[in-house]
């Protein structure tokens, strides 16, 4: 009788960790994702701040001290 009572409660525990591993699975791969872009973002708008003239420049700059 204990043993069918205790049960539910030894699935559960065993099956929590599984949740949070998940969970932070999932935050990792958004949080890489979005630094992919970042980087991309940041490699596009120094690329072009090489070839523009001055006045330019000063925006893309800005733009990149953001980033």
């Amino acid at each position: 009788m204990a043993l069918t009572s205790s049960l539910p409660s030894v699935i559960q525990l065993s099956i929590s960790p599984v949740i949070l591993i998940s969970g932070l699975g999932g935050l990792m791969i958004t949080l890489s994702s979005r630094l992919a872009r970042i980087v991309d973002r940041t490699r596009a708008l120094s690329g072009q701040a090489r070839g523009r003239e001055a006045e330019d420049t000063a925006v893309l700059i800005a733009q990149l001290d953001v980033l």
